[in-house]
């Protein structure tokens, strides 16, 4: 073969340094970007079905009792009487439960004013922010294989499906407890970040506000707290 002909079949050839490669490297090469956009495309398809199966019903159904009528008229209240202070159920006043959970729905309301659509909003969004949080926090502590069955297992627990399309406040808890755990976990174990520290105790305090156990993420401070002493105190035993 010419030079010149050499020069013509090269030509094709994407540029940069796969010319350069002998064909089993740029084939090896070439397979390993096709297996990557696999992966990306594979990735985009779990994170969408996912995102479809959640927003499955959507505004099709009433608030059922015995709890969501009560937490939409306590919400639509708010609305139209400006009073978001203190929940009321028309003038009775609602001190049965936290005030967040009811705001979050009014204020979902003011964003989309419909109020089959709106009162499911918080437990969507929360469920979201979970699967997010928990995909971040694995990536960071592990890798993104260990996030995404991580994702996975979370998303198909049957529990987190049903409080998902639920509104109840038990989904906006699990949502600050995660936000929490993320926040103190990068700080204690990948930190200091002081920012992802304020996040966490934060969203503990917002937590308990939301429902009174929202401050069990700051537990994990006590085994890490035993984990530095013994840390600290092991050189101390060697020979």
């Amino acid at each position: 073969m010419s030079k010149s002909s050499r020069l013509r079949q090269t030509s094709h050839v994407a540029p940069g340094i796969v010319p350069l490669l002998s064909a089993p490297a740029r084939a090896v090469l070439l397979s390993a970007f096709s297996l990557a956009q696999r992966r990306r495309w594979l990735f985009a398809a779990a994170v969408l079905a996912i995102v479809l199966a959640l927003l499955g019903g959507l505004g099709l159904r009433q608030p059922n009792p015995p709890d969501e009528p009560r937490f939409v008229l306590a919400a639509r209240t708010m609305v139209e009487s400006g009073q978001w202070l203190l929940p009321h159920r028309g003038v009775e006043l609602y001190a049965e439960k936290p005030p967040v959970f009811m705001w979050i729905q009014a204020a979902a309301y003011r964003l989309v004013p419909d109020w089959k659509v709106a009162f499911l909003l918080p437990s969507l969004l929360a469920a979201l922010l979970t699967l997010w949080l928990t995909w971040d926090l694995g990536r960071r502590l592990w890798n993104r294989r260990v996030a995404a069955h991580a994702v996975l297992a979370l998303f198909c627990t049957l529990q987190f499906g049903l409080m998902a399309k639920r509104a109840q406040i038990d989904m906006v808890l699990v949502a600050m407890t995660t936000l929490s755990l993320w926040g103190l976990l990068r700080h204690l174990l990948r930190g200091p970040d002081w920012k992802a520290w304020c996040v966490g105790v934060f969203a503990a305090g917002l937590g308990t506000v939301t429902k009174g156990v929202g401050f069990l993420p700051l537990l994990v401070l006590l085994p890490w707290a035993a984990w530095r002493t013994r840390a600290a105190d092991a050189p101390r035993f060697r020979p």
